[in-house]
């Protein structure tokens, strides 16, 4: 039961792929266990998250591809709308962006 308690702390600490990974631990360790239908909430939070703490962070490419995935893994989410919210700014934004812009070759 320590993965799902480092995997708590992983969250709360905005770690978000790093919990991602500790729950799915979790959840294949202890299919049975009380706690899984909690640990895959945490899951579906965690990978929404990742995308979204990408995207503040002005790291597009890597927000596109967790939206993507998040959508790949969580298709009938309520979170849908919200991941495509983002995915239309993404789209919106010229193929520079703020990331790449700061390569100073």
């Amino acid at each position: 039961l320590a993965t799902y308690g480092l995997a708590e702390v992983e969250f709360k600490l905005k770690k978000f792929d790093e919990a991602k990974s500790k729950f799915q631990d979790f959840t294949i360790v202890y299919p049975e266990h009380e706690l899984i239908p909690k640990a895959q909430e945490y899951i579906e939070k965690s990978a929404l998250k990742s995308g979204i703490k990408a995207f503040e962070a002005n790291e597009f490419t890597k927000a596109k591809e967790r939206f993507d995935q998040f959508k790949t893994e969580f298709p009938n989410s309520d979170k849908i709308d919200k991941v495509d919210d983002y995915l239309k700014k993404l789209s919106a934004m010229p193929e520079t962006t703020a990331e790449e812009s700061n390569d100073n070759s």
